[in-house]
């Protein structure tokens, strides 16, 4: 029986790539929670981690942003008792869309408020 070549080449390449991907995305959860449980601001400490899991991804393509904030997360949860302390700091990794200050807006104003939340979230990971 014969593999089709595609299929063949594709698993190939999966079986090769995936635990590079997985180192990747290990130091980049090392570099975030050191950095987090060190004192840093969530931002410092996601650039760092970021340009790790982006150097380390061998290939055409990089992690975007969200890839790599899930890559953290993923890490976290498959091992809690390692991360124990970088748990907490996981929901800084999906930002919340901003609270409007007064809840007494007009219908425009409104509309206006929730563009800008929403580019709020869509902007904070753009790098």
């Amino acid at each position: 029986m014969t593999i089709p070549v595609s299929i063949g080449f594709l698993t190939a390449v999966n079986l090769i790539t995936a635990p590079i991907g997985l180192a990747g995305a290990g130091i980049g959860v090392d570099i975030y929670c050191v950095m987090r449980q060190g004192g840093n601001d969530h931002e410092a400490s996601w650039r760092a981690a970021y340009e790790s899991i982006k150097n380390q991804k061998p290939g055409l393509f990089k992690t975007s942003p969200k890839q790599a904030a899930a890559m953290i997360v993923e890490a976290v949860v498959r091992e809690p008792e390692r991360f124990d302390g970088c748990i907490s700091y996981l929901g800084d990794l999906y930002p919340k869309p901003l609270k409007a200050e007064n809840n007494n807006i007009s219908i425009g104003e409104e509309e206006n408020n929730n563009t800008s939340k929403e580019n709020y979230a869509k902007d904070r990971y753009s790098y």
